[in-house]
């Protein structure tokens, strides 16, 4: 399907992006043959073959943050999460009751939601009256049902439904559900997952292993999940609160959409230009 898509489209644009590192170079001949620019958007931890072989080739590499992109090279261009500030607005949490907790997202090995709804198990011997969230697809079948019977096995057996697993929303309706929850919870320790950055540019605390995260917000917590849980239940709502406007502010300054479409065309301007 790539092979005919790339032989039968029209080559006649400025500039031919593509988010698929094998598609990209596959298409490399033909661009460099009609002198067209070539893009690459690429956020991922895991460092492909084919990645390489657009660096070397290739226009130009797009991603989010340095720790988002495993080569570093002159090609490679960070340009934030591209966030939506007034749809993703912050509300400030003055008194949290530290009960409702959420997950968001695929529900996948990568994501480790078995590990957390493991965590959770342990931490209610020690607060009852937690609950637990999940929102998401099911990208792999079989985590899929060890989730669902691991959410069921555990329901039965406190004899209250205190997880749920629920359908993903849209995008659109994620900042109510943001907005609904006392913290949200994340596995994911890949690149920096845009689910953060929204839930961040929100106000609602964020627990998660994800190292690009911390670095980027100035979280001094543990890479421990087990441990950044507990400190949740004990941290200071003054110190919480000054985190949480500390993490919209670091959204409204790296991770806007303004400044996101700027960062796009200020780089198309100096790097494709030169190349047209």
């Amino acid at each position: 399907k790539t092979a005919y898509e790339i032989s039968t489209r029209d080559w006649s644009s400025d500039v031919c992006s593509s988010d698929l590192e094998v598609e990209a170079c596959l298409s490399l001949p033909i661009l460099r043959f009609t002198g067209t620019p070539s893009i690459l958007w690429y956020a991922h931890k895991s460092f492909s073959p084919w990645l390489r072989i657009f660096n070397k080739f290739g226009t130009l590499i797009i991603t989010s943050t340095p720790g988002s992109c495993p080569i570093q090279s002159p090609k490679v261009f960070n340009v934030g999460q591209g966030i939506d500030l007034s749809l993703f607005a912050f509300k400030e949490r003055f008194q949290l009751k530290r009960k409702k907790f959420l997950y968001l997202g695929r529900l996948d090995p990568s994501k480790k939601v078995i590990d957390i709804i493991q965590s959770f198990i342990k931490i209610k011997k020690i607060y009852p009256n937690i609950s637990l969230d999940i929102y998401g697809r099911i990208e792999d079948f079989n985590y899929g049902s060890k989730i669902k019977t691991l959410i069921d096995d555990t329901n039965k057996l406190s004899m209250r439904n205190w997880i749920s697993l629920n359908d993903p929303v849209p995008r659109n309706k994620i900042p109510k559900l943001f907005y609904k929850f006392d913290a949200m919870v994340h596995g994911f320790d890949g690149s920096l997952d845009k689910v953060l950055v929204e839930a961040a540019s929100c106000g609602i605390p964020i627990i998660t292993t994800n190292k690009e995260f911390k670095l980027h917000f100035g979280l001094n917590n543990s890479n421990e999940f087990d441990s950044d849980l507990k400190g949740f239940f004990t941290i200071k709502q003054n110190k919480l609160s000054a985190q949480l406007k500390s993490n919209r502010l670091t959204v409204e300054k790296n991770h806007s959409m303004d400044k996101w479409v700027l960062k796009i065309s200020n780089i198309l301007k100096s790097t494709v230009a030169k190349v047209s």
